[in-house]
């Protein structure tokens, strides 16, 4: 499955991902894996095309990798938009104004998981990991009241939440 699991700092989501058999640890800037906890990892990932590049050995090398940990969502998302503002000849996302920029990482976040789709097709498991963040929400049943989401721009949280097979949340009780 491609599973997108989201909770608070320190509830363990990098520690249960590393449950998983066979499990390869891929890092953002700031991301490292608890003290007691040992994974198999080629570095922190520092691009876009870098993490697209381990995905491409893993869906073309052989290997014994059955699961996929990215750490974390939020994290790969300035890369994103670095990838984005290449491709499109811009110095920040904010430039092209009203929001287009961020209309323009779709292409990125669709590649990203059409790449995650192909590796759970393979038999490799993908966990993306992501901090979360408290919104608003206005039900249009009930009364406005506060939840938890992934900490992404709203374009990106959907889609990766529309292209996950399970949505898990981590709190503490």
């Amino acid at each position: 499955p491609v599973i997108l699991l989201y909770g608070v700092d320190g509830i363990g989501k990098t520690s249960l991902a590393a449950e998983f058999p066979g499990a390869l640890y891929l890092p953002t800037e700031g991301e490292r894996t608890p003290s007691d906890v040992e994974l198999v990892t080629p570095g922190t990932i520092e691009s876009f095309d870098e993490l697209l590049d381990v995905f491409g050995e893993l869906l073309t090398e052989e290997h014994d990798r059955k699961t996929v940990i990215i750490d974390s969502l939020d994290g790969l998302e300035p890369l994103v938009w670095a990838a984005t503002c290449r491709r499109i000849g811009v110095a920040s996302i904010e430039e092209p104004g009203y929001g287009r920029g961020y209309i323009e990482t779709d292409t990125e976040w669709n590649e990203l998981m059409a790449a995650v789709a192909a590796l759970a097709r393979r038999g490799i498991c993908v966990v993306m990991l992501a901090h979360p963040e408290i919104v608003r929400f206005d039900s249009p049943v009930t009364d406005p009241s506060s939840r938890y989401q992934p900490k992404l721009h709203k374009r990106a949280n959907a889609l990766v939440r529309e292209k996950s097979d399970i949505v898990a949340f981590m709190n503490y009780r």
